[in-house]
């Protein structure tokens, strides 16, 4: 189980499939921010997603994103881009870059596409139109 603080607390969300979430953010001294996803699971908030970005100037890079205990097709992704999403307009960031670690697998390919990137071999691109 993992312990809160109200400080973390980046926002609460709901799922397409109902399921409310916390979202919890920290960003060290060098500019890189550490998001998680929690879910409520039986009175008791378990963590589900990591993500890890690291910006400079006004680029950003995924370094980290995974799905812990196999709780994919969940919409936890979705919520981590759109709290990642919301972080990219705060800074205005006009680039985010990554590699994606399994660029051939369908899932993987369309969650990115759905939320704009491009994909070049295992190259992510995502970059602001205005």
């Amino acid at each position: 189980m993992e312990e809160v603080s109200e400080e973390e607390i980046a926002f609460v969300h709901q799922t397409k499939y109902q399921e409310w979430v916390i979202v919890t953010q920290d960003i060290d001294e060098y500019d890189s921010i550490y998001l998680r996803l929690l879910s409520f699971r039986r009175k008791k908030l378990y963590k589900v997603m990591p993500m890890y970005l690291v910006c400079r100037g006004n680029t950003m890079k995924i370094m980290d994103i995974k799905v812990l205990n196999n709780d994919v097709n969940k919409g936890y992704g979705s919520v981590l881009m759109k709290e990642m999403f919301r972080i990219v307009n705060e800074r205005n960031i006009e680039k985010i870059t990554g590699i994606a670690e399994r660029p051939d697998d369908e899932r993987l390919i369309y969650f990115y596409k759905k939320h704009g990137f491009s994909l070049n071999g295992s190259k992510l691109l995502w970059e602001r139109t205005n």
